[in-house]
């Protein structure tokens, strides 16, 4: 655990400054969706449980990392142990959640009005948990398999997440093209009929193009890590490959403090309601010490 030296406090820095992100924007994220009735969608809730893993990783496992680093080497492995729970938990929930949205865009435009009926949001949650427990274990099923069918059991499962993901991104553009051109073929009718009618063929959904941005980043940060695990099955623990395991591994945290301002760069409701949390709770921390 110990590659770097331990006045490198600039690892140390940037862990604490990034798990401070994480932890706090998505705590307000999550507070701001549960406490604004508007926002209970079945895309919201499932936002909800990735800002909720990314705010674990935040509040546990980076925390656990940085304390790692600065005590003795007999408690360190009590803390690497920690981390290394918290983390296949949070990050193995992180990615089947990702999976699951893909899912639920792709739903949305092919159900159309049935999805309202068919995907609400208590059956969403229950969804969402039984993805939480099937996390739960694969973290067991670990300790079952040797050391390289570990690595290759997380390879296939990140893997087979990422196809289901891009599957479903696949069909949604399909939809979303062929969706235009019946609509700007409808327009141009119409405009030749009627010039002064013309009506503009609308654009990408923004929750579709949403979608987009926050798997990007996603499957940006993951690839590393990925990478890392690959290079670790054929390698083994050598030096440098623990090295760039422990680099993708903050590029894969950084994903956890990233993605709430992305949320707020892209969705108005949530920035809105974020906004009002944050002044109300402001103006009660006023009014009391008045």
């Amino acid at each position: 655990m110990h590659i770097f030296e331990h006045e490198d406090y600039i690892i140390i820095c940037l862990n604490g400054v990034l798990a401070l992100a994480a932890a706090v924007t998505n705590f307000l994220f999550v507070l701001a969706i549960l406490k604004t009735p508007s926002l209970h969608t079945p895309s919201n809730i499932l936002l909800c449980f990735l800002a909720f893993s990314d705010f674990g990783v935040g509040f546990v496992v980076q925390p656990l990392f940085i304390t790692s680093a600065v005590v003795s080497q007999e408690r360190m492995h009590f803390f690497l142990n920690s981390m290394t729970i918290a983390s296949i938990l949070l990050y193995g929930a992180s990615v089947m959640t990702m999976t699951a949205i893909a899912v639920d865009r792709y739903l949305a435009l092919v159900l159309h009005l049935q999805y309202r009926t068919i995907v609400t949001v208590s059956r969403t949650i229950k969804f969402k948990l039984i993805l939480f427990f099937l996390a739960l274990c694969g973290y067991f099923l670990r300790f079952a398999l040797p050391t390289n069918l570990r690595y290759i059991f997380i390879i296939i499962g990140i893997l087979f997440c990422i196809f289901i993901s891009s599957f479903c991104h696949i069909k949604i553009q399909r939809i979303v093209r062929r969706h235009r051109r019946q609509i700007i073929d409808q327009a141009m009718a119409i405009a030749n009929q009627f010039p002064s009618s013309f009506v503009p063929p609308l654009r990408q959904g923004k929750s579709i193009t949403t979608m987009y941005y926050i798997n990007g980043l996603f499957v940006i940060c993951l690839l590393p890590y990925l990478i890392g695990v690959a290079l670790l099955l054929q390698y083994g623990e050598l030096p440098s490959v623990i090295i760039y395991r422990y680099c993708a591994w903050n590029i894969l945290t950084l994903k956890s403090a990233l993605n709430p301002f992305l949320y707020c760069w892209r969705m108005r409701d949530t920035k809105c309601a974020i906004k009002t949390l944050v002044i109300s709770a402001i103006k009660k921390m006023y009014c009391c010490k008045r």
